[in-house]
């Protein structure tokens, strides 16, 4: 339990300065306490307020810290009011600090905040909220240093963090403000390569992805959410339909080898970021193709498959060898696979069917996909279910119902009911992986490193059945963290990563938000083939939005960037 000293975060003021106990967990505030393991959270500064947990950080400096890093790092310099405002607000908390100030400087600092309302997006527009609840909350502290009776004294270290809450949303947490402002400029080479810096598949994700990202997308609280994942396949098609080489940039050799098992949107993501890095990378993979199950389970009229080999040929371009038919616990062990190599990466997916846990399940029946008369499937038992009494939370479980049993008749029985890893080649050997409850391999927070020193595992095979760009997440994270393994021998989390994980915890997108935009710009959609065309072949149904109309769509975005920065002891 947290102890809050002060906070201004949503609006609420909680002030424990002169004395009261209010933690985090009552106000419900995920603001991370901890810092990489090692380091206490003092104060946490963002779009949203202030919260200081620590009496001792210096919310003064830490304000004059915070804009600084918003004017030199993160503000686009493309409007007068961000590019000059922010600069203003940096120099005077400057000259404060620095024992400069006067009085007169708090009021320059109130009346910008005004002049920030007229930024391009929000990242000047929200960043001055902490400044100015800090002024209005500690001025006691400003005066001090205005008098020249106060010096800086945190000895501590300020970490930030670029966000929004579509990219927060996102679980690869790709740049979405970034790749779109390029289309909207029709630079679609670079809105690409925005894009790859988090998503080497493109081309899937920009087809088949869920897109969580427009859940939280504040522009559907004016009108309708920005059409983000068709957005990321105009970029991906651009470069296909326009016969142009993806970027083979890599960094020197290290000389360490890697090897990853499965050529799905995990595998073939960590292989992509550690090529980059400069490590030789080698893909096992079980089927005759890559994808997994992209390649397997979504048809060729969602996800051509042409365009997902491309996907990997990228890949195999900067130097990763993929060995397909191979599967592991069967033609290698993982034994064998981490004396040849320095680091493993599990991406194995989830193909195995989920079992019923009915009797006879198990029996090899024919007609049963994994008694009945002369060992065939004659019909399937089942009893009806009813709501049970609410338990002690209220819950109704649903319980049999007695005498309700009958059969249904059939010749064969199809499990439907989701996907399970197959964790066979972990049985056999002894490894230090070690797997859930809910049979998938237990990794350890957020390095997607095994018990095993050396083995990552990430996608489906991790967390369960779940979605290509999550899959594609876990790639880019273990790679990165992998990477520092294979430099440094430590699997950490780095600044970006361990802040990546607080802002998520915390939540960025607030559904409950009044966005003071007008509305009517109506989202713009692809267009799709028509049913009777459908009927007569496979072809992709949905087809590429032209250019023009993606820029278009790309200018309805809201550009909702924030800065989070967090304050720790060391």
């Amino acid at each position: 339990m947290s102890e809050i000293v002060f906070s201004s975060w949503g609006r609420k003021i909680v002030d424990n300065r002169k004395g009261g106990d209010t933690d985090l967990a009552s106000l419900e505030l995920k603001i991370p306490t901890e810092y990489l393991g090692d380091s206490k959270v003092g104060a946490f500064m963002g779009w949203d307020g202030v919260v200081l947990l620590d009496k001792d950080v210096d919310v003064v400096a830490m304000a004059a810290e915070y804009m600084k890093r918003v004017q030199e790092k993160h503000c686009c310099g493309k409007c007068t009011p961000g590019k000059k405002g922010t600069r203003v607000l940096q120099d005077t908390l400057a000259r404060i600090v620095e024992g400069h100030g006067e009085e007169k400087d708090l009021g320059i600092i109130e009346n910008l905040s005004s002049l920030l309302e007229d930024c391009k997006c929000t990242l000047c527009m929200t960043s001055v909220i902490p400044v100015l609840d800090t002024l209005k909350h500690f001025r006691d502290d400003y005066m001090a240093y205005i008098s020249g009776g106060r010096k800086p004294k945190f000895a501590g270290s300020y970490h930030d963090k670029l966000t929004a809450p579509c990219m927060d949303r996102c679980p690869a947490h790709i740049d979405i403000p970034a790749y779109i402002e390029e289309i909207k400029n029709y630079r679609f080479d670079e809105s690409l390569a925005k894009v790859r810096e988090r998503m080497p598949i493109a081309a899937v994700c920009g087809r088949v992805c869920p897109h969580p990202c427009e859940t939280a997308c504040r522009r559907a609280l004016v009108d309708e959410p920005i059409s983000i994942m068709v957005l990321k396949r105009v970029a991906s098609d651009h470069e296909w339909m326009h016969h142009k080489p993806a970027p083979k940039i890599t960094q020197p050799p290290t000389g360490k080898k890697v090897i990853v098992v499965g050529a799905g949107p995990a595998g073939l993501s960590c292989a992509y970021y550690l090529a980059l890095a400069g490590h030789k990378v080698k893909i096992i993979e079980m089927l005759s193709e890559p994808g997994g199950t992209v390649a397997v389970g979504i048809p060729d009229y969602r996800m051509p498959r042409h365009l997902l080999q491309r996907e990997a040929d990228n890949i195999t371009a900067l130097g990763v060898e993929i060995e397909y038919g191979v599967k592991l616990g069967v033609d290698v062990t993982l034994k064998e696979l981490k004396a040849q190599y320095d680091a493993v990466f599990l991406g194995t997916g989830c193909f195995k069917s989920k079992p019923m846990g009915v009797e006879g399940e198990d029996a090899g029946y024919e007609g049963f996909s994994s008694g009945g008369k002369n060992n065939k499937i004659t019909g399937v038992e089942v009893i009806k279910m009813e709501l049970g009494e609410p338990d002690d939370s209220g819950r109704r479980r649903p319980q049999p119902v007695k005498g309700s049993e009958y059969v249904i008749p059939c010749d064969m029985v199809i499990p439907a009911i989701g996907q399970d890893p197959d964790l066979s080649y972990l049985d056999d050997d002894d490894y230090n992986v070690q797997k859930t409850r809910w049979n998938s391999i237990k990794t350890s927070g957020g390095t997607m490193m095994t018990d095993d020193d050396g083995v990552f595992a990430g996608g489906d095979c991790e967390y369960g059945a779940m979605t290509v760009v999550l899959a594609v997440g876990h790639g880019k994270r273990a790679a990165s963290v992998m990477d520092r393994y294979l430099s440094e021998g430590k699997s950490l989390l780095n600044d970006e990563e361990a802040l990546e994980d607080a802002v998520n915890r915390l939540g960025v997108f607030n559904s409950d938000e009044k966005v003071p935009v007008l509305g009517g710009l109506h989202r713009e959609h692809q267009p799709k083939i028509s049913g009777a065309e459908r009927a007569a072949n496979y072809d992709e149904i949905e087809l590429a939005m032209p250019e023009s109309q993606a820029v278009v769509e790309a200018d309805r975005c809201l550009r909702c960037y924030r800065v989070a920065m967090v304050a720790t002891d060391k």
